[in-house]
């Protein structure tokens, strides 16, 4: 066995012994230090020019195994760390079902009711107030006042829309 197959062997240990109590910043720090471009592991490997092709293919397998052994023991550490994150959800974020829920409430302010009144209470802080108002005005008010003559073309479409005598039209709101 190589000096360099030793090196990988304690590299091993090591890692091991460190991903044991390891969070998962520090098992990020740990698979860098050793697996990274610039780590021990590749530290090592760069001996292998040096080497006869026997002691070659023997560090070559040994790095194979040491590498392959770190991958997993920190794939299992991240495994165990997310169940234990899990299980802490579970117990933190316990919600009963059985448990009544809160009634639902009935009824709500139909949007466009809503909006009118949010409308409404804007203008009348900065001086308007809400009056009534015809929502179709009287004959009288809209063609008669105007010296419009009862034959106007204007008046035919007004007439097509109200009963003969029907003066009084409901009311509604507006700003004045």
């Amino acid at each position: 066995m190589s000096d360099a197959t030793v090196k990988l062997e304690k590299i091993m240990a090591e890692a091991v012994l460190e991903m044991a109590t390891a969070d998962e910043a520090s098992l990020r720090d740990i698979e860098v230090r050793l697996l990274g471009r610039k780590g021990e592991m590749n530290a090592v490997l760069a001996e292998m020019p040096k080497l006869s092709p026997a002691e070659r293919a023997e560090l070559g397998a040994a790095a194979n195994r040491v590498k392959n052994g770190i991958a997993a023991a920190i794939s299992e550490r991240r495994k165990q760390l997310g169940s234990e994150l899990m299980s802490g959800l579970a117990e933190s974020e316990w919600i009963d079902i059985t448990e009544p829920s809160i009634g639902a409430q009935k009824g709500h302010i139909h949007p466009s009711d809503a909006a009118i009144a949010e409308i409404s209470a804007l203008f009348s802080r900065i001086g308007f107030r809400r009056a009534r108002y015809r929502e179709a005005e009287a004959d009288r008010y809209a063609f008669e006042m105007l010296n419009m003559p009862s034959n106007h073309p204007a008046r035919d479409e007004e007439a097509s829309r109200r009963r003969a005598g029907d003066d009084d039209v409901g009311c509604g709101d507006r700003l004045r």
